[in-house]
């Protein structure tokens, strides 16, 4: 065992040696998870179709305090809408916050980095308003084009809790999977 841990040391630390560090100062401006459009259609027989159309645009923004450390800001707005027969649904949701990113350099090429945000909440559904607050953690891969670029892979989980001006309560939880691009400056 110890053989093995030493063995992947030495393979590791030289590897660290190159890798795609963001270093302290730099920026990162990133449409992740973002961008996304999606139309779909549900039949079930003797029911009326159900059609749900959803966007989203998801922009998030870091400065590196720290090597691999940034501190930023999330902004990310929602738009749904369900038509059931019976009539549209249609929701949208807006979520703004502090996160925090931390990144882990693989190699001159890919890094893995995860991050976390905690912050307010605002949806619109119908007629109906709601507030509160909200958080989501994640994770990801990069893969960097340039010193300046990179491609971002990543999966979140994200959950809302506000609550509606009309009483009760409005939560939505997930996960979200989604491709973006950094520019780093």
């Amino acid at each position: 065992m110890k053989k093995a841990v030493f063995v992947l040391l030495a393979l590791f630390v030289p590897a660290s040696l190159w890798a795609m560090d963001i270093d302290q100062g730099k920026f990162e401006l990133a449409g992740t998870t973002a961008f996304n459009f999606s139309d779909t259609t549900t039949e079930v027989d003797g029911a009326p179709d159900i059609d749900t159309t959803t966007w989203s645009f998801e922009l998030d923004g870091n400065y590196y305090f720290m090597k691999n450390v940034g501190l930023g800001l999330i902004l990310l707005y929602e738009d749904s809408e369900v038509d059931a027969g019976a009539g549209d649904i249609e929701t949208s949701t807006f979520f703004i916050g502090p996160q925090i990113t931390y990144n882990i350099p693989l190699n001159e090429k890919v890094s893995l980095f995860v991050n976390g945000a905690v912050g307010y909440a605002d949806a619109e559904f119908d007629s109906n308003d709601a507030d509160g607050w909200g958080f989501q953690v994640g994770g990801g891969l990069k893969y960097f084009l340039t010193n300046s670029a990179s491609i971002n892979g990543r999966v979140q989980y994200q959950s809302l809790s506000m609550e509606a001006d009309a009483g009760g309560d409005a939560d939505t939880d997930g996960f979200n999977l989604g491709v973006g691009l950094s520019i780093y400056f």
